[in-house]
């Protein structure tokens, strides 16, 4: 819809005669544009024209993982603070509750696609909320007068701050809860498994990509924190070809305050890391080098 001035005062053009919303609410906005979870693809709409963001094997993971007899479950949200749209799904697996357990999470800043459980939301919604773990009271504050060097109102600042911050909020029908978002490190007071992965790895002792040859990955060079000097599990994996599953060595125990390394030895053509933790704690991957050597090219076939 554009605006023209007198006698039609606006002017309407389609876009696009094939492209849609799955269902209602599944269209939010970031920035000049719109993002849209529609029937078999994810969309940005600039208001020119509409473009496909979901890679092709992101795209069949997708709606291959949805429950498509509850597509009008579905929803999206922004995360306005984290720069990300949630696609939110009920999954295939889910028969019983038949709420949105998952989400597609976009991050349009730096264009990167993860995936996250959901608490079997019905809605959820971004605002300003209070942080309900942080103290916001007098008696919160075990410090002294003489010891305290915060000013009233600092940011972080115990008893005295302003806790409050924008964050998503989700409503679950299934066990009847509000749950805040980026509060704590647990799923409702559980430890849970949070882990980052990457598999198909080709790069070879030179550093350049070679699916050809085999690979022995001798040991891992995590540049990672973690909260109160805790170890994260490490996982390296393997496979001869892209048919096969990948197969996991591991957990290697890793502290990120004491090692610099993770000695493995795994031989493969694709290879794959994990980072994986099990406890209540904060965790940060910056990134990580592989000592790999070339080991051949036995087992490779004819394409």
């Amino acid at each position: 819809m554009s605006y023209v001035g007198t006698p039609f005062i606006f002017a309407f053009r389609q876009l696009s005669p094939n492209i849609g919303a799955l269902s209602t609410n599944c269209v939010a906005e970031f920035g000049d544009k719109h993002f849209i979870f529609g029937n078999g693809d994810l969309y940005i709409n600039d208001g020119i024209k509409v473009e496909s963001i979901l890679p092709h094997k992101m795209r069949d993971h997708l709606f291959g993982n949805m429950n498509g007899d509850e597509h009008e479950k579905a929803f999206v949200v922004a995360d306005y603070g984290n720069t990300e749209m949630w696609a939110c799904y009920v999954s295939s697996s889910n028969t019983t509750n038949v709420q949105c357990d998952k989400a597609l999470v976009w991050n349009w800043a730096n264009q990167t696609f993860t995936e996250r459980d959901l608490p079997e939301a019905s809605m959820i919604g971004y605002g300003i909320e209070g942080d309900p773990l942080a103290p916001a009271s007098w008696s919160a504050d075990t410090s002294t007068w003489a010891n305290n060097s915060l000013n009233w109102n600092t940011a972080g600042a115990s008893a005295f701050s302003n806790t409050a911050g924008k964050s998503l909020v989700m409503a679950s029908a299934t066990d009847t809860k509000m749950y805040r978002h980026e509060t704590g490190n647990t799923k409702d007071g559980t430890n849970m498994t949070s882990y980052i992965e990457r598999t198909g790895i080709t790069v070879d002792e030179s550093g350049q990509p070679n699916p050809s040859t085999v690979k022995k990955v001798l040991s891992v060079w995590p540049k990672m924190s973690s909260s109160d000097a805790n170890t994260v599990n490490v996982y390296v994996g393997a496979q001869m070809s892209t048919e096969e599953s990948i197969t996991w060595e591991g957990p290697y125990t890793f502290n990120p305050d004491s090692q610099s390394k993770v000695p493995v030895r795994v031989t493969g053509k694709y290879i794959g890391v994990k980072f994986e933790s099990t406890g209540d704690q904060t965790w940060r991957l910056d990134g990580y080098a592989l000592d790999v050597k070339n080991a051949g090219n036995r087992g490779s076939k004819m394409n």
